[in-house]
């Protein structure tokens, strides 16, 4: 029996985000666009690191940062 395992693609935005955005991004963004973004982030003394990831086939972490940047913005734009 053979198993696939699956490929998660993933990019960090080293900053120190405020806990209180990373959850608002988390909220607003997770599961968006045709990537389903996977968002989490890690806290260390109040300034968080957030990471975005996709379990899309074939997806560089290049077009996965543009893209997830081009969908926060369009978000901002909305809002």
């Amino acid at each position: 029996m053979t198993t696939k395992t699956e490929k998660i693609t993933e990019v960090i935005f080293d900053g120190y985000f405020p806990k209180e955005i990373c959850e608002k991004l988390k909220e607003k963004l997770s599961g968006q666009t045709y990537m389903q973004f996977e968002i989490s982030y890690s806290d260390y003394c109040g300034n968080c690191n957030l990471c975005v990831s996709t379990r899309r086939p074939r997806t560089s972490k290049k077009e996965l940062k543009e893209h997830f940047i081009f969908h926060a913005l369009w978000k901002l734009a909305e809002a």
